[in-house]
């Protein structure tokens, strides 16, 4: 199949991370694919050195007609047999201008979006049972709905021994408990919920360190709240890293405090596929990762007492975090290969492209 990938990205996060992954595995099951989006430097180093074609430019606004023209005429150019998009942005215009070439099309909803921009495709992927309900109580007819989970590649994420490494350049001693979140610094991340339980735990005398990776607009506020909650010593904001995987494995223990619907939040799957309990909130799609008890325990969104208590029995038992973190790297084996996520993509793909040659 010939198949086009269409984004418009404003910064590196899971739909982009995730595209890039989907498109490499694609072209090494045999398919031919075309990635289009808008100018951005860090997306295309995301495909550097592997054999998808990135075309950059052409597309952008939801309401720009000449971005469906020209992305008419890439389709026609280069006989483009399938369109899946990525972010709203991107859906729009793909459907519509699916509809103008007759081309099928198809559009990945990656969190708790509004459904305008996606109703107009001629099929839905979500990325989770709760994305897929979201949508359904806005009126997209479930048949129109496959839930394919993202997934993660566990050769990629399994441990590389540079713990001591990360822990040595982000000034994090080698032998404390690191308790660290991986996600954009925004208020909806929940980032404010653990410091508030950190503090509750260092009153309790624990001595962990926390780690927060990735950057955003509440880096500011984030960092004020800890210097007033006296953890300026014990949390380091790592900013956006490209090296998560090593970052990840100097952690102890991960977590994922959102407060607001999370589609299904990558971080986690990698976690687990490196041996880390993780804590995370029972929201959206994340006890579709997280089985509470084995591989992780949930806590209810925003209540930072219940994450201190969790946080202090995990950081107790060192035993416990090891038995969570082996459950946690079988589930991912099992549930969330990324190897399962292309091989149902492609079957998708393959039945649209059949019912659209009729």
């Amino acid at each position: 199949m010939r198949i086009l990938q269409v984004i418009t990205p404003s910064r590196i996060a899971g739909a982009e991370i995730y595209l890039s992954r989907l498109s490499r595995r694609l072209v090494q099951s045999g398919e031919e694919v075309i990635v289009l989006t808008k100018r951005l430097p860090a997306i295309e180093e995301l495909f550097a050195g592997s054999e998808v074609r990135v075309v950059v430019g052409g597309i952008g606004g939801k309401l720009n007609l000449l971005s469906v023209f020209r992305l008419c005429q890439l389709i026609r150019s280069e006989r483009i047999e399938l369109i899946n998009s990525h972010l709203s942005t991107a859906s729009l215009i793909v459907s519509l201008a699916g509809r103008m070439c007759s081309v099928p099309t198809v559009a990945t909803v990656h969190a708790l979006n509004n459904a305008f921009c996606y109703r107009f495709a001629d099929h839905l992927i979500a990325v989770s049972e709760a994305v897929k309900s979201h949508l359904i109580r806005q009126g997209i007819e479930s048949e129109k709905i496959s839930v394919i989970y993202p997934g993660v590649d566990p050769a990629e994420f399994s441990p590389a021994g540079k713990s001591s490494e990360i822990r040595h350049e982000l000034g994090i001693p080698q032998d404390a408990i690191l308790v660290g979140v991986v996600a954009h610094l925004s208020s909806k991340k929940g980032h404010a919920v653990l410091l508030e339980a950190a503090a509750k735990a260092a009153r309790s005398g624990c001595e962990c360190f926390y780690l927060f990776a990735g950057d955003g607009t509440e880096r500011a506020r984030l960092t004020e709240l800890a210097e007033q909650l006296g953890l300026a010593r014990k949390v380091v904001f790592a900013g956006f890293r490209r090296d998560i995987r090593d970052v990840i494995e100097a952690m102890d223990i991960v977590v994922q405090p959102s407060i607001e619907g999370e589609g299904l939040p990558a971080s986690l799957l990698q976690a687990m596929s490196l041996e880390k309990p993780v804590i995370a909130s029972r929201l959206s799609g994340i006890p579709e990762i997280v089985e509470d008890g084995r591989t992780g325990i949930l806590v209810e969104p925003g209540n930072s007492e219940s994450l201190y208590r969790v946080l202090m029995h995990l950081v107790g038992s060192a035993e416990l975090r090891a038995a969570m973190g082996r459950a946690g790297r079988e589930r991912v084996l099992s549930e969330f290969d990324m190897k399962l996520s292309v091989e149902r993509t492609i079957e998708l793909y393959k039945d649209l492209v059949l019912r659209a040659r009729g």
